[in-house]
């Protein structure tokens, strides 16, 4: 099996480094088989589960061969992985709600709007099999950007907005994949889960911090 080559100039989220980056043709394929793989593996999920799902069959839906295949992915998880970069790629903008003038809770939270309105990402939200792999993907994506933000407002110790995150992150997934079934009065449900969080993160600034 080949092993895949390093994406320098390619990103496994897709985008070459740099908005202004230039492409150069190779680039350019490179870019477009993978983005045709990923597609072809969402496609794939589409019908059946990710465990389930084949290399040859991505590749027979992408029009290309398994050693194209294998010349940008390891496996079927390398390309998964890489299509969650592409979904989650903000980490400044997925995670928190308006609370004040800083980001904190669910509601409004990017987060709960992409799972809920998934687009060509639903067949990853919707397969139950993959729940622990998707929210370990976005704490480890969110989690520097999220503990600094925290950490840096003098209230919480990095192993206590570590613990926020994950529980944070854990719930509004869960909620929001719990509305993309069963829709209804999402706007209230926000609002009940905005109060909530909100309220415990600002609960910290009326006690003290523990000791370094």
């Amino acid at each position: 099996m080949l092993s895949p080559p390093a994406r320098r100039s390619m990103p496994p989220y897709g985008r070459p480094e740099g908005e202004g980056a230039r492409m150069s043709r190779a680039d350019k394929r490179s870019f477009a088989t993978e983005q045709a793989l990923k597609d072809a593996l969402l496609e794939v999920m589409a019908r059946k589960r990710f465990h389930d799902a084949t290399v040859a069959e991505v590749c027979r839906t992408a029009g290309t061969s398994r050693s194209t295949f294998y010349l940008h992915y390891r496996n079927l998880s390398d390309t998964l992985d890489a299509i969650l970069e592409d979904c989650f790629e903000n980490p400044h903008d997925m995670v928190g709600v308006r609370r004040g003038d800083t980001e904190a809770s669910c509601g409004d939270c990017p987060l709960c709007e992409r799972v809920r309105n998934a687009g060509k990402y639903a067949p990853i939200f919707d397969d139950d099999l993959l729940v622990t792999r998707v929210v370990d993907k976005i704490i480890e994506r969110y989690q520097h950007t999220f503990v600094g933000r925290e950490t840096a407002r003098g209230r919480l110790t990095p192993e206590q907005a570590t613990a926020i995150l994950v529980f944070q992150i854990s719930g509004c997934y869960a909620v929001a994949r719990a509305s993309r079934r069963a829709p209804g009065a999402w706007d209230a449900t926000r609002e009940t889960l905005d109060a909530f969080i909100v309220a415990g993160l600002e609960a910290p600034a009326n006690r003290r911090m523990p000791p370094a």
